[in-house]
């Protein structure tokens, strides 16, 4: 896959690393020409996001079963047909990377998410269907956007409350009339995550073995 395939409106995970920690932030494909991506511009508190020369930015577009990869890209903000758009030169063909290689737990539990609106935060309880190191999904019979930034309240096996904050990459049908499956993608990876999932597996184990 090359910038020309690209499809207009499809969502685009922006992978960005700064003094090793990386933070991931998401927007969509608005206009290709040549190599040359626009896309949606990213805001928060709605001021434009910069990328300065110290950050590596890698542009990941994800479909159902690959992700496709332009790595260590640059990215700026530029003023098209009277319009301000993000954009990034994609050169070559993209690396692919397997989606289903993510690490995944079943969950099928109800747990505490809290979405974010314009009225502010909003919690409530939703069924979260599996959790990887990547990010979680959720059913819920109440309808969010794409982009949207949830947080989700994960018990630890001490005890205590990890909050981990993603925004909503994908939706689909529940299995139950007027619900909605969600995807969603953690904005920054976690240390103490990969462990959590283990403890959760492992006593998912144990439950089955009525141990």
């Amino acid at each position: 896959m090359n910038a020309a395939d690209l499809e207009v409106s499809h969502s685009l995970e922006l992978e960005i690393w700064i003094n090793n920690k990386k933070t991931t932030l998401l927007t969509k494909v608005e206009k290709v020409v040549d190599q040359t991506v626009l896309m949606t511009p990213i805001r928060i508190n709605g001021h434009l996001v910069g990328f300065p020369p110290t950050c590596t930015v890698n542009v990941l577009y994800p479909t159902e079963e690959h992700v496709y990869a332009w790595v260590n890209v640059q990215i700026k903000a530029v003023k098209f047909q009277k319009e301000i758009y993000h954009c990034v030169t994609l050169n070559g063909d993209a690396a692919t990377i397997n989606r289903r290689g993510s690490y995944r737990v079943y969950i099928g539990e109800e747990m505490l998410v809290t979405t974010f609106t314009n009225e502010g935060p909003k919690s409530l309880r939703a069924l979260v269907k599996d959790i990887s190191e990547g990010g979680f999904a959720f059913i819920s019979g109440e309808e969010f956007d794409i982009g949207r930034t949830v947080r989700l309240n994960l018990q630890t096996k001490k005890g205590q409350e990890l909050h981990l904050t993603a925004q909503i990459v994908r939706q689909q049908p529940g299995p139950r009339p007027n619900e909605t499956l969600y995807g969603c993608k953690f904005r920054e990876s976690n240390p103490h995550l990969p462990g959590i999932l283990m403890h959760l597996q492992q006593e998912r184990q144990r439950k089955k073995m009525g141990l």
